[in-house]
């Protein structure tokens, strides 16, 4: 699992374990303000799926654009 390609709707996310708070940051590779910690890699892919989700529809709710992927 050192080497695994993850996207969501196509977006690349990138994985960075935080030593200093023993866990995993996830986020996408072209929007960095959308991001995610866990306590394992899918941990953190999973809370990121969540919080895209959240944000998606915060975009719906607010009449905006979903941002898609040039990934």
């Amino acid at each position: 699992m050192n080497n695994i390609k993850v996207k969501i709707d196509g977006f690349n996310v990138i994985l960075a374990y935080q030593s200093s708070k023993n866990e995993w940051l996830a986020y996408f590779s072209c929007a960095q303000d959308i991001s995610a910690c866990g306590k394992s890699k899918l941990d953190a892919i999973k809370e990121l799926a969540a919080t895209w989700e959240m944000a998606k529809e915060n975009c719906r709710t607010h009449g905006e654009i979903v941002p898609t992927s040039k990934d």
